[in-house]
C-alpha cells in the first residue's frame, strides 16, 4: 500500500484549474508523485504530456523516472459531482536519496515547490514553495467597536422557527436492492488515449417531501445533506508481494491549517464520512455542498416549495497501460436535518462498489 508521509501537499491554481499534488515514499525507496487537477468542465481532456512533473535533489539534480509513469495519451479521471478531476502518477528511482524540489510544469506554466517536512519546516532554501518572501504587509486599522466596516454584508436573515416535519424520504437505497448502485462498464477505443473503460454508476435520484401542518411543522426548517467515504482505487499486481495500489479518490474540500498557510486538500477516505463536495477551483475553501440553501447553482438539485430532489452519477475512466485492477468501494449517506432544532429526521445509506480487472492495451 502507498503510505502518504513525509511531506505537506502543495496546492495551486495553474491555468484554470486548482491542482494539488502530493509524495508516497515506497519501502523499496522509491518515491510515487500524484498531481491531480480538478475543474468543473466534462469536456475538458488533457493529455499527460501537457503536464510535466520532476522530483529534483537539493542541488537540483532530476530523480530518474522508472515503473509507474503515466506519461503518454489522455491522463484518467474520475467525474465526481459534475466536476472532472483529471490524475497523473510518477514513480520516481532514489537510490537512497530524499528528494528537495517538485517541479511541476501545466501548458507551459511552471510552479517549483520546496518539499516540505510534516513539521512544516523547508527542506532546504528560503521562503515556501520555491518563491520569495513577501515583506510582512501591516493589518489595516478596523474601525470602533459598534461600527460595520465599509462594504460590509447585511445583516444575515432570522434563522426559520419551528421544526422539520418529513413526509417521504426515498433514495438508492429504496430503488437498489440492498441498496448496492449497479455499474455500467462502457470500453472504448480512442486513437489519442487508446483503449480504456469508463465505469458508470447507474444514475440515481434522491426525493424528499416536507410538511408544513400541523404547527409547528416548516419546510423552511428541513434541509438535505450527503456524506461519503470509501476509495477509488487502481491495483497493480494484486494479491502479489509487489502489490501496488494508486488511489484516484477525490478530493473533497480544502482547510486552511492551524497557522496559516495554503489550503490543504481533504480527500475521500475509508474511515470517516465526509460531507459530498465539489471543490471551488476558484475558492477552494468554499466547496459546493449538496443541500445547502440558498442552492449554489453548482449541483444538480433543486427546493421547490416543500419538495427536494438531486440526482448524481459519478463515474471513472481508467487507462490500463499495464495491467490493472479498479477497485471502487463508496458509502453514501442522505440525511434530512432540522436547522432549526439541530436534529438529524431522516438517515438513509447506499452504496456503489466495483471490482474488476483490466488487462493492458496491447
Amino acid at each position: 500500500m502507498l503510505q502518504k508521509i513525509g511531506f505537506k501537499p502543495c496546492c495551486t491554481n495553474i491555468c484554470d484549474n486548482y491542482v494539488t499534488c502530493r509524495i508516497y515514499p515506497q519501502k523499496n525507496g522509491d518515491f510515487v508523485t500524484r498531481v491531480a487537477l480538478i475543474n468543473n468542465s466534462e469536456e475538458t481532456e488533457i493529455n499527460a504530456t501537457n503536464i510535466q512533473v520532476e522530483l529534483l535533489t537539493s542541488d537540483r539534480t532530476s530523480l530518474e523516472k522508472h515503473g509507474i509513469n503515466f506519461d503518454y495519451g489522455i491522463l484518467p479521471f474520475l467525474i465526481w459531482n459534475n466536476s472532472k478531476q483529471i490524475f497523473k502518477f510518477n514513480q520516481f528511482k532514489t537510490d537512497g536519496v530524499i528528494p528537495a524540489f517538485l517541479s511541476l510544469i501545466i501548458f507551459g506554466e511552471h510552479r517549483f515547490f520546496k518539499l516540505m517536512q510534516d513539521e512544516g519546516e523547508p527542506q532546504n532554501g528560503d521562503g515556501e514553495n520555491g518563491e520569495t518572501p513577501e515583506e510582512e504587509i501591516p493589518e489595516e486599522e478596523t474601525p470602533e467597536s459598534g461600527t460595520p466596516p465599509a462594504g460590509s454584508a447585511p445583516p444575515a436573515e432570522a434563522p426559520p422557527q419551528g421544526r422539520c416535519c418529513v413526509e417521504s424520504f426515498e433514495t438508492p437505497k429504496d430503488e437498489f436492492p440492498n441498496g448496492q448502485v449497479p455499474t455500467d462498464t462502457v470500453e472504448l477505443n480512442n486513437p489519442d488515449a487508446g483503449k480504456f473503460r469508463i465505469y458508470l454508476a447507474e444514475g440515481w435520484k434522491v426525493k424528499a417531501k416536507f410538511s408544513s401542518t400541523p404547527e409547528p411543522c416548516n419546510c423552511d426548517c428541513c434541509e438535505y445533506r450527503q456524506y461519503v467515504k470509501g476509495h477509488v482505487n487502481l491495483i497493480f499486481n494484486a494479491g502479489e508481494e509487489n502489490e501496488w495500489v494508486l488511489d484516484q479518490n477525490p478530493e473533497l474540500d480544502f482547510v486552511i491549517p492551524e497557522g496559516g498557510g495554503d489550503p490543504e486538500p481533504v480527500k475521500l477516505n475509508d474511515e470517516n464520512f465526509l460531507e459530498d463536495s465539489v471543490p471551488n477551483h476558484k475558492d477552494p475553501t468554499e466547496p459546493h455542498n449538496y443541500g445547502h440553501k440558498p442552492s449554489q447553482g453548482i449541483m444538480p438539485e433543486a427546493y421547490r416549495d416543500c419538495y427536494y430532489w438531486n440526482v448524481d452519477t459519478p463515474k471513472s475512466r481508467v487507462i490500463p497501460f499495464m495491467d490493472i485492477t479498479v477497485d471502487i468501494d463508496i458509502k453514501f449517506q442522505g440525511k434530512i436535518i432540522d436547522i432549526c432544532t439541530g436534529e438529524d429526521r431522516e438517515v438513509e445509506e447506499w452504496q456503489w462498489k466495483k471490482r474488476d480487472f483490466l488487462p493492458r492495451d496491447n
